[in-house]
């Protein structure tokens, strides 16, 4: 008796060409933003990333699908861990965030996004930081279960408390923070944010 034969199993393989195509695109549009072309065109991408122009309108239809992935792989690498106090958190913390809001492509697109009159834009930039804000609130409510924060701070208020000196620095400056300063940032909220309820 003859058995049917298993369709053959097909590996994908990581980094292959559908992949190499979209680390080019990224690159090329992360490199346009950050020399302040929020609003590239398709012609523009092809040019730098090397890639037809039909390949990026069938994977990307629109400029707000490609905005969307170049966020993603732009946001990927923030990464906020829990340290064994708040103060070690909130430190460690600041410098990532403080580290991804002092690139030259952030700084270019948080400029672009506090001036766009595009509401379809803002409101995904903003869904893309939705994770990294979702990861610190979570690390702000542990803090506060273990009585290190007042449990009467509203976690998602005390995260725009914590990012905004960093994001506003930037923006003003256009350029890195500069690590005095980031330290008194720090200084200043630890103690702001450990106070003990009264």
């Amino acid at each position: 008796m003859k058995y049917p034969s298993q369709p053959p199993v097909v590996q994908k393989r990581p980094g292959g060409r559908a992949e190499i195509v979209r680390k080019k695109v990224v690159s090329a549009v992360i490199a346009l933003i950050k020399n302040g072309n929020m609003h590239f065109s398709y012609n523009e991408v092809a040019d730098l990333s090397g890639v037809n122009k039909t390949t990026l309108y069938r994977r990307w239809p629109s400029q707000i699908d490609l905005l969307q992935d170049v966020l993603q792989e732009h946001n990927r690498p923030v990464e906020i861990k829990g340290k064994d106090s708040w103060a070690k958190t909130l430190d460690a913390g600041l410098r990532e965030l403080a580290r991804h809001f002092s690139k030259g492509e952030e700084i270019a697109m948080n400029l672009s996004f506090i001036s766009s009159p595009d509401v379809e834009e803002s409101n995904m930039m903003l869904a893309q930081w939705q994770p990294i804000q979702s990861n610190f609130i979570r690390l702000i409510k542990a803090a506060q279960e273990k009585g290190e924060i007042p449990s009467s701070l509203d976690p998602a208020a005390l995260f725009t408390v914590i990012i905004s000196p960093l994001v506003l620095m930037t923006i003003a400056g256009r350029k890195e923070i500069e690590e005095n300063k980031l330290n008194e940032i720090i200084k200043v909220l630890s103690v702001l944010t450990t106070r003990p309820e009264r």
